[in-house]
C-alpha cells in the first residue's frame, strides 16, 4: 500500500460504526500500524494474534470471517474503490461497512448505491489520521457509509436506507424520519 493510503479512521467513527453494526471482527483493508480491529488484513496478509493466515483480502473469502467487517479502502489509484465494492458484494454472510468518499459523480457510487443496504452520510469532513511522519492535511472530500448487511441481519431492508451520522455526537439519524 502507498503511504497516501494508509490514513488510519478516526476512532470516534469506528467506534459508532462499531456499536450500530454489532462489533468488528476484522479491519478489511489496514496495516499493523493503522487498524482498529485486532484481526485485520492487507494487500498482503490478513494477521491475528500474531500468526499470519491468509493472503490479500480481496482473494480471501469473506464468508468463511463470523462477524461484521470494517473497511476504510485505499482511495487510489483511480478504479480501486470500485474493485473492493465489487469484491464485498459477492458475499453474504457478514454485514460490510465500507467508509467512502461522497463522490456521486463516479460511476461506481451509482452502481452500488442501490446494492447497499444502508447508506450513511457523514456530516462535516472527516480527518483522518496520517501514517507517523506524514503531515496533517484536510480530507477533500465530504464522506459516506456503505453498508451490505448479512443473512439475518436487522439492516436487512430491501431498498437502502438512508441516514446521517453526526460526528460531534455519534448519533445516526433516518433521512426518512417524518415522511
Amino acid at each position: 500500500m502507498s503511504i497516501r493510503n494508509e490514513w488510519q479512521t478516526p476512532q470516534h467513527i469506528f467506534d459508532a460504526c462499531d456499536g450500530r453494526y454489532s462489533g468488528f471482527v476484522r479491519d478489511m483493508a489496514a496495516t499493523e500500524e493503522n487498524t482498529l480491529c485486532e484481526a485485520y488484513c492487507t494487500s498482503k496478509r490478513i494477521r491475528r494474534y500474531c500468526e499470519y493466515q491468509f493472503e490479500n483480502a480481496l482473494t480471501y473469502d469473506w464468508n468463511l470471517m463470523r462477524g461484521s467487517l470494517w473497511c476504510n479502502p485505499p482511495y487510489g489509484p483511480v478504479g480501486t474503490i470500485p474493485v473492493w465494492l465489487k469484491y464485498a458484494s459477492k458475499f453474504r454472510r457478514n454485514t460490510r461497512v465500507f467508509l467512502l468518499p461522497n463522490d456521486t459523480s463516479t460511476a461506481w457510487w451509482h452502481e452500488y448505491v442501490h446494492k447497499v443496504n444502508e447508506v450513511v452520510f457523514i456530516q462535516g469532513r472527516v480527518q483522518f489520521i496520517p501514517p507517523p511522519g506524514i503531515k496533517k492535511t484536510s480530507n477533500p472530500w465530504p464522506s459516506v457509509i456503505f453498508v451490505f448487511a448479512g443473512r439475518g441481519s436487522i439492516f436487512g431492508a430491501p431498498s437502502p436506507r438512508f441516514l446521517t451520522f453526526n460526528q460531534k455526537t455519534g448519533e445516526f439519524t433516518n433521512l426518512r424520519k417524518g415522511l
